[in-house]
């Protein structure tokens, strides 16, 4: 899921994010957390929780 994604669901679920570059502070806090992986090109994935395989 992306970070645009993220911010668009957070919201619709009544959470309220501060910042002029919503997408851009929830990824920095996500990153921060170490709570999440980043995946290059897919978004964030949770770090508590194995990669699923391709193919």
């Amino acid at each position: 899921m992306s970070r645009g994604e993220l911010v668009r669901r957070l919201e619709a679920e009544g959470y309220v994010l501060d910042g002029r570059d919503k997408a851009k502070v929830l990824g920095t806090n996500i990153w921060r957390s170490e709570q999440f992986m980043h995946v290059e090109g897919q978004g964030y994935w949770p770090g508590d929780i194995p990669l699923p395989r391709n193919g």
